[in-house]
């Protein structure tokens, strides 16, 4: 389904699939967060799609309309949120669909997203909490230590009833390869300003972004996206179409500045995998030279990541960490998560409970190393 609806973006008049039906045809569309850009080209020129049924049509406006609406009450949700972090002194940077909808799309409510990230320094975290905690979000019960989770997430109810969710990073990822691949501090050195947004609002610099787009595709191939009560792995095509833009508005001194970053943090074979993806779905435009110094990149550790399953990826963290120490660490945090989170976890109130949650935890782990699932 990727394939069509990359190719109604692309203009190509598509025919539509024979015995899709209209329910399933839009569950596909907003898996991939691209209904508002359906509604775009569509708008433009009825004929992308030969055959779309006029109930799909008119979904599609409603939902494009429910977008716009809900961006500009966004804003403002935003705006107060970055407000309450100044006041507590934490520097904030907004990452992947917020950011990008504010810097590389024609109109914001373009690029749907479900939650808005933020990046903070490691060591204002607890900062960034208290903040949110002061405006009335609720905390996900989550697995915590220093190597296996770099965030946490918070959700409150605006006075309009929908509920917000806050993803608070310190670090890019928890993929130990790519956890550390750019610092906050590098970051926002060449972050750029987001007006339209906030006047306190800041977004990584495009090559950046780029780098961050992604490194964050590839993390998703072991972490589920939830579209309703639907989990999804592998690519979106939003996430897709955000390199496209990306990479569409860089120069030669762009494309020159990326191949660099990328080999000094180790990412040109993801990046380039990324690039592929986007020109093979998206007809995005990659120049040689680019192509051919970013191939370099295969032996990088971070390369793996492209490559088997559960396994492979946990012997690829573990490849990342500097020393036996850390990834000692990141073993025994894996195996044993805080006694709360677990007795969170299994809805028990005892703590005698322990031994055999952390029992199945382990057999649990172990089974999904071995199938790969």
């Amino acid at each position: 389904m990727i394939e069509f609806l990359a190719a109604c973006l692309r203009s190509e008049q598509p025919d539509w699939p024979h015995g899709l039906s209209t329910r399933a045809f839009l569950e596909e569309v907003g898996l991939h967060g691209v209904q508002g850009l359906l509604h775009d080209a569509l708008r433009d020129d009825r004929r992308r799609v030969r055959g779309l049924p006029v109930e799909a049509r008119e979904w599609l406006v409603r939902w494009a309309r429910f977008e716009a609406a809900r961006e500009l009450i966004a804003r403002e949700w935003i705006g107060g949120l970055l407000g309450e972090l100044a006041t507590r002194g934490v520097p904030v940077l907004i990452l992947k669909g917020a950011a990008l909808a504010y810097s590389a799309y024609r109109h914001p409510h373009l690029r749907p997203r479900a939650d808005l990230d933020l990046l903070v320094p490691e060591g204002r975290r607890e900062a960034a909490r208290a903040a949110l905690a002061a405006l009335g979000y609720e905390f996900a019960n989550a697995v915590s230590g220093r190597l296996i989770a770099a965030e946490f997430s918070g959700t409150w109810t605006d006075g309009h009833g929908v509920a917000r969710t806050v993803d608070v990073h310190w670090r890019l990822s928890n993929a130990q390869g790519f956890a550390r691949a750019l610092s906050f501090e590098e970051l926002l050195e060449r972050s750029q300003p987001l007006p339209a947004l906030s006047a306190r609002a800041r977004g990584p610099a495009p090559v950046d972004a780029l780098l961050i787009g992604c490194m964050h595709r590839v993390a998703h191939r072991h972490a589920d996206f939830w579209f309703g009560e639907r989990a999804h792995r592998g690519d979106r095509l939003i996430w897709i179409h955000d390199l496209h833009l990306l990479a569409e508005g860089l120069d030669e001194a762009g494309w020159s500045e990326l191949c660099g970053r990328a080999a000094a943090c180790g990412q040109r074979a993801v990046c380039l995998d990324g690039l592929r993806r986007a020109q093979a779905l998206l007809g995005t435009s990659v120049p040689a030279a680019v192509a051919s110094a970013l191939e370099a990149g295969g032996r990088e550790v971070a390369a793996a990541y492209l490559h088997g399953g559960r396994a492979c990826w946990l012997a690829t963290d573990l490849r990342a960490l500097p020393d036996w120490t850390s990834r000692a660490r990141l073993l025994m945090e894996q195996a044993f998560p805080p006694a709360a989170y677990m007795l969170a976890r299994y809805e028990r109130g005892s703590a005698l409970w322990l031994p055999a949650l952390y029992l199945h935890r382990g057999a649990r782990g172990a089974w999904k190393l071995l199938t790969g699932r």
